[in-house]
C-alpha cells in the first residue's frame, strides 16, 4: 500500500493489546520483517520510542542481521514532569 507521496506502508498481521501497541513476539516476527529488509533492500533501520516493543524487536532483528541501525529517544512530557 502507497501513501499520496509515495512512501510504501506495511500493516502487519500483529494483535494490538493498547493503544496500537502490541506484546513482545520476540522471534515470531522476524521472517516477515526479514523478507521486508530483503525485499526492499533496506540499509538502515531507524526505531523511536523506547516504550515500543515493535520498534525495539526491528532493531535488535535489523542489528543481528548485520543492518545499521539508529535509534531516536524523544518523549511527548517535559523534562519537569
Amino acid at each position: 500500500r502507497y501513501m499520496t507521496n509515495g512512501l510504501k506502508v506495511y500493516y502487519l498481521p500483529l494483535a494490538v493489546c493498547f493503544d496500537q501497541v502490541i506484546f513482545p513476539t520476540l522471534y515470531a516476527f522476524f521472517p516477515l520483517f526479514r523478507n521486508i529488509l530483503i525485499r526492499e533492500r533496506i540499509t538502515i533501520v531507524h526505531g523511536h520510542q523506547g516504550t515500543s516493543s515493535l520498534a525495539n524487536e526491528c532493531m535488535l532483528y535489523a542489528r543481528c542481521m548485520g543492518f545499521r541501525v539508529c535509534y531516536t529517544d524523544h518523549s511527548l512530557f517535559g523534562f519537569n514532569d
